[in-house]
């Protein structure tokens, strides 16, 4: 159980209120990267927060995460802007995955999808068990 709820609340409402500054009506560019930022201190701050370590294993993917949001915007190709979008998104979620163990490099894909649906389910169904 989280021990610190309404940090929790707060840093949910800066991270919409920076959704909000860096989107509205702006092309995706470098807010995009500005973003990721965003979160992965929001996500560092929380976990230091609650208690929680990062494992050493797991620094890699918030740099891949990092350098394919700033190769988003130095791209302006829609193909290889959106895929790096979607690769930047998809290191996020298996740092998310991975955050503690660190053992995303010895998943199969049986173990990636199932993560993936796991990561999809609990960001629909624990917000309300808040």
């Amino acid at each position: 159980m989280l021990k610190n709820r309404y940090t929790l609340w707060y840093c949910a409402l800066i991270v919409g209120w920076g959704f909000d500054i860096l989107y509205w009506k702006k092309p995706i560019g470098i807010s995009f990267a500005i973003h990721v930022l965003l979160l992965l201190g929001v996500l560092i701050f929380l976990s230091k927060k609650e208690g929680k370590k990062l494992s050493p294993k797991s620094i890699p993917l918030m740099g891949l995460a990092l350098f394919f949001s700033f190769l988003g915007f130095l791209r302006v190709e829609p193909f290889t802007s959106t895929l790096n979008l979607l690769l930047s998104l998809g290191f996020l979620g298996l740092l998310i995955l991975s955050y503690q163990g660190g053992r995303w490099k010895e998943y199969n894909l049986s173990d990636y999808i199932v993560g993936a649906f796991r990561l999809f389910t609990n960001g629909i169904g624990l917000p309300f068990k808040l």
